[in-house]
């Protein structure tokens, strides 16, 4: 494990919730025992007990015991958010939630355990030394609940919500949930094999309109008389974020055979590793050039199994490291502001 791994990333959710709140940035920070310029700083990392301090000192400006759910169901509303964005590119929650766990951490110590049952699947929380704030753990629980709902368009209750730590108000969080919330061990989430499997319908999510059309996947490039290069790059753009960048998944999304497909693409001149390394380079040009992402996330999203992978392997399709790129790109904007 990485050092940077051993602590916290401080979320970039932080000022816009404390002005919805309206808690001051910098009196938040003081009660906390923290930098006053803290927020305004780039790539912040806390240690787990500064982390904790920092949740604590928000629960006493908060007036409000059960801001958890509120603050869970905001993260849909973030511009650009690589974890939610992963979640809308799957395809169910069981996927869901296996693709989320690649992403917690990037944020820090703490793990999201995801284990398949006969009749469900099971999401837990671990990782965590010592008792984190009851409020941390409530709004991890109720973004996972928030984004299932969202995905599926389809309100049920999971089958169980258990918290290792008190929650604040768990009469809120029963009429939220749709269940009580159980006290155990290990705090987590269960839900029934019918509702893991419930279909996301999230291909016109407002997120995708943050690409280019040249990224967004299409469903019309799979109509029959299209060539076999677009529907590729189609399917592959629609489920890169989640992990499925396979030749075997394509043909599943096709009903072909997986030679079929490499014989198709071979008649047009094209493979299928060009056709995956073609959309893994437009991601990665928008992810460095139109947003703050940092590599780490940018290697999640293209399904590199680590941001050191991800640095060489761009480098060598373009002889730039990530981080000229993107100082490119940050250049070019100050030039045409600079010029307006």
């Amino acid at each position: 494990m990485t050092p940077a791994r051993n602590k916290f990333v401080l979320e970039r959710h932080w000022p816009r919730t404390l002005r919805d709140y309206g808690v001051e940035g910098t009196d938040l920070l003081a009660h906390a025992g923290l930098s006053p310029g803290l927020f305004s700083e780039g790539d912040v990392r806390l240690t787990q007990d500064a982390y904790f301090r920092l949740w604590r000192s928000f629960e006493g400006f908060v007036d409000e015991p059960a801001f958890p759910v509120l603050l869970g169901r905001q993260v849909e509303y973030v511009p650009f958010d690589p974890l939610v964005f992963a979640w809308i590119s799957c395809r169910n929650i069981e996927e869901g939630l296996h693709r989320m766990a690649r992403f917690y951490p990037v944020r820090g110590p703490m793990r999201l355990v995801v284990t398949g049952l006969e009749d469900g699947v099971r999401a837990e929380i671990a990782g965590l030394k010592d008792n984190p704030p009851g409020s941390l753990i409530a709004t991890e629980l109720v973004t996972v609940t928030h984004l299932a709902r969202m995905a599926t368009r389809f309100t049920f209750a999971p089958r169980r919500v258990v918290s290792h730590v008190a929650v604040p108000d768990p009469t809120m969080f029963e009429i939220y949930f749709g269940v009580p919330v159980e006290e155990g061990e290990v705090s987590g989430i269960e839900f029934d094999r019918e509702d893991a499997a419930r279909p996301f319908l999230t291909a016109g999510h407002p997120m995708w309109r943050k690409f280019d059309p040249g990224l967004r996947p299409r469903l019309s490039e799979l109509r029959s008389g299209t060539e076999m290069g677009p529907k590729v790059r189609s399917i592959i753009a629609a489920g890169l974020a989640a992990g499925r960048d396979t030749v075997e998944e394509v043909a599943e999304v096709l009903s072909l055979p997986v030679r079929s497909v490499h014989r198709k693409l071979r008649s047009e001149g094209s493979q299928f590793r060009e056709e995956l390394l073609a959309v893994r380079q437009g991601f990665a040009r928008h992810y460095l050039e139109k947003t703050e992402l940092r590599m780490d996330e940018i290697a999640n999203l293209l399904n590199f199994s680590g941001s050191a992978g991800f640095v060489r392997a761009f480098t060598g399709w373009t002889g730039l490291s990530p981080e000229a790129v993107r100082a490119q790109a940050q250049a070019g904007d100050r030039i045409e502001d600079g010029g307006e």
